[in-house]
């Protein structure tokens, strides 16, 4: 009686043990498929330092569908038309995104997975990265900055778009930064310098993204449509 009880007991711990790790894996998926879509919105091209945002090539669309672990953006309107292969980081309310294969080696001048040499003694004595982790959570969105120069918001417009001081160190600062995906991806596969070009916001479905191309800089800014 008492080893039917037992092999009853591990078999509902074993059910329980599948459920959990089932449960895990399609949060996960849930996540990442979240982004598959439709994206319509704007295309504005840099060509040779001029911005262009004229009425015939305004409006675009990018299909994001997934492919394995990545994603593969179609991106087009009358005027342009470009595939591209991106891996998927967690950071918050945003998934940031990077480029993968070949296109990753091309710009960064190593293979995913072979880290940067220099990698985290580079990366945590950055002013950008001691700023990140001093006085941001995962979710602290930041806007822009010049080549190699990133840039933050001060006084009371900081105070307002992130809900402390500057200065007054986020309490759960360090140990979430480190612990989200992009975060641990920034550390082990890039320097400093290393530009990165995009990703989604998952609390207004939208995607923003820089193609960068032989005739110059096209970057797509659209919403996620919804299914009627």
């Amino acid at each position: 009686m008492k080893t039917i009880k037992n092999k009853q007991l591990a078999s509902i711990l074993v059910l329980l043990l599948t459920i959990l790790f089932t449960g895990c894996n399609k949060n996960d998926d849930v996540i990442y498929s979240d982004v598959v879509g439709i994206y319509e919105g704007t295309l504005t091209t840099d060509v040779a330092g001029k911005s262009i945002n004229s009425k015939s090539n305004s409006t675009a669309t990018a299909i994001v569908t997934m492919v394995g672990d990545e994603i593969e953006v179609h991106c087009f309107n009358d005027d342009f038309d470009t595939t591209i292969m991106l891996n998927l980081y967690e950071d918050g309310d945003m998934l940031n995104t990077c480029l993968t294969g070949t296109d990753f080696e091309n710009m960064y001048g190593h293979m995913m997975g072979q880290g940067n040499m220099n990698g985290n003694m580079q990366n945590m004595s950055s002013e950008w990265m001691q700023h990140l982790n001093n006085e941001h959570q995962n979710s602290g969105e930041h806007f822009g900055g010049f080549n190699m120069i990133n840039t933050c918001l001060t006084g009371t417009d900081f105070e307002n778009m992130y809900g402390h001081m500057m200065g007054q160190f986020n309490m759960n600062g360090n140990m979430q930064n480190m612990s989200s995906e992009w975060m641990q991806h920034l550390n082990n596969e890039h320097q400093d310098t290393d530009e990165h070009f995009g990703g989604f916001n998952m609390k207004n479905h939208s995607f923003d993204y820089t193609f960068k191309m032989e005739t110059g800089n096209f970057h797509f800014q659209g919403t996620k449509q919804t299914k009627k």
